[in-house]
């Protein structure tokens, strides 16, 4: 029973460590920008709205979704994203 707890928190904490190191840039490129070509800065609470419905249609896990947020509400981001280009 021990070690089903220990197997569990592992595979927890490695979850957790693998959530910490999502790059929302990154995650926003390689599923938003299918079908976004740019996006607009807007209030935090609008942007919240949109990702929880456009979470479940991209199939991102919260984890995703939150590093989306971050990358989309930091002050430092560009007012517009645009698409990267194709290779």
């Amino acid at each position: 029973m021990m070690t089903g707890k220990i197997t569990l928190l592992t595979f927890f904490l490695a979850a957790c460590a693998a959530a910490a190191t999502l790059d929302g840039q990154s995650v926003y490129t390689a599923n938003c920008t299918r079908c976004h070509i740019t996006m607009k800065a807007m209030p935090q609470k609008m942007t919240r709205s949109i990702l929880r419905h456009m979470r479940v249609r991209a199939i991102l896990s919260q984890a995703e979704a939150d590093a989306v947020f971050e990358y989309l509400t930091q002050s430092g981001r560009p007012a517009t994203v645009k698409r990267a280009m194709a290779k």
